[in-house]
């Protein structure tokens, strides 16, 4: 049996335009909506088959002291982290008590930075240089404690764990 094909056609086009104004569109409307391969206009959506262009990365270029000896990188960055915790202390966005944390770690961090940095870079540490850092950091640590007030915190604590054992004692022969 062969194919019977449906095909728009003109005929009667006369009729149907006095009853609905024509636009010029063929029978089928191919002008009604756009796909993803044709516009709506009825041309080719050639933009479809671009190619897209490849983002630009967003990564920095290290400099290339940093590639040859990035333990520098890693002591250079500890060092600006300790310039923001200062401007924010100064600011109040950090607490003294949090600050002297913070402190305490990243001296112990830079101190371990500054001695792999030496190691990479083949100086040698010396140890009056060890010592003179040992004492700037008790020094550090004492001022920084004085304006915390936590001079009497060992004999507090002392007094407190006498007072608990005391307290447990007359509790244990008092009760049956």
């Amino acid at each position: 049996m062969p194919r019977l094909f449906i095909q728009p056609s003109w005929v009667g086009a006369a009729e149907e335009s006095a009853k609905m104004p024509w636009s010029g569109e063929s029978p089928n409307n191919r002008k009604c909506s756009s796909t993803e391969l044709f516009l709506p206009n009825g041309q080719a959506n050639t933009g479809m088959f671009t190619e897209q262009p490849k983002p630009k990365s967003r990564r920095k270029d290290i400099p290339i002291e940093y590639k040859i000896c990035p333990q520098q990188r890693t002591y250079d960055r500890i060092e600006e982290l300790e310039q923001q915790l200062e401007k924010d202390l100064e600011t109040g966005a950090v607490s003294p008590e949090s600050y002297n944390e913070h402190r305490d770690l990243l001296d112990r961090k830079k101190e371990r930075a500054w001695v792999l940095l030496c190691k990479a870079k083949g100086w040698e540490v010396e140890e009056e240089q060890e010592i003179e850092q040992q004492t700037e950091q008790e020094e550090t640590q004492t001022f920084r404690y004085k304006n915390i007030k936590w001079d009497g915190a060992p004999e507090l604590l002392r007094i407190s764990i006498i007072l608990v054992v005391v307290i447990g004692t007359i509790h244990w022969l008092i009760t049956p």
